[in-house]
C-alpha cells in the first residue's frame, strides 16, 4: 500500500508541487500589484485633495475681492448721490439768486 502511495507521489508530486508554487507565486504577484495600484490610487486622491484645497483657497480670495469691490462700489454710489444732492442744492441756490436780482 505504501509503495503505491510513494509511486503515485513520485509520479505526480513534482507537477503538483510546481503547480502549487506557480499558483502561490501568481497570488503573491497579484497581491503586490494590487498594493501598487492601491498606493497609486492613494497618491491620486491625495493630489486631488491638494488641488481641491488650493481651488477652495482661490475661491475664497476671489470672493473677498468681490466683496471689497462691492463695498467700494457702494461707497462710490453714496459719494455720487451726495455729489448730485450738493449739485441740486447749488443749482437751486443759483436759480434763487438769479430770481432775486
Amino acid at each position: 500500500m505504501l509503495e503505491k502511495i510513494f509511486t503515485w507521489l513520485a509520479a505526480y508530486a513534482t507537477p503538483i508541487l510546481l503547480a502549487a508554487m506557480f499558483a502561490a507565486g501568481a497570488g503573491l504577484g497579484w497581491m503586490a500589484n494590487g498594493w501598487r495600484w492601491e498606493s497609486r490610487v492613494v497618491a491620486l486622491e491625495r493630489d486631488a485633495a491638494r488641488r481641491e484645497a488650493t481651488l477652495s483657497d482661490e475661491i475664497v480670495q476671489a470672493l473677498e475681492l468681490t466683496l471689497k469691490a462691492e463695498r467700494r462700489g457702494d461707497e462710490l454710489v453714496a459719494a455720487l448721490i451726495a455729489a448730485q444732492d450738493e449739485r441740486s442744492i447749488l443749482a437751486r441756490e443759483k436759480d434763487d439768486a438769479i430770481r432775486k436780482n
